[in-house]
């Protein structure tokens, strides 16, 4: 399967994300969730070049490129980032801390997109 723009995706660890910093990325041996319909594509390589998914396929098959960042994922879950459509955004009295913290909780929930009901 191979796939256009990235939207988001984040390897779900114990609640965690793990930041991407290079332009080629390899996430080896994730359970990827489609979310097409309800399946697991158990054990594959998710290759990410450039912000767009080159690749998706089982890891025996797939040469990760050299100098990409690897992402080892035994036994965790890759998925694309959720958007949220009704949010109670923070208040205008609510501090910078506040507000980062709201964001961060987002996205530690793989929420990267919001439409606030404001």
């Amino acid at each position: 399967m191979k796939a256009g723009a990235l939207a988001g995706a984040v390897l779900l660890i114990a609640g965690g994300f793990v930041p991407v910093n290079s332009q080629t990325t390899a996430f080896v041996n994730v359970n990827v969730l489609p979310m097409d319909r309800e399946r697991v594509l158990a054990e594959h390589t998710v290759l990410v070049r450039n912000g767009l998914i080159e690749e998706v396929a089982p890891s025996h098959r797939v040469q990760v490129p050299e100098g990409a960042q690897v992402i080892q994922g035994d036994s965790l879950f890759l998925m694309p980032a959720l958007a949220d459509m009704h949010v109670t955004l923070p208040s205008p009295q609510a501090t910078q801390d506040e507000v980062r913290d709201f964001f961060r909780l987002l996205l530690a929930n793989n929420v990267a997109t919001v439409r606030g009901m404001d």
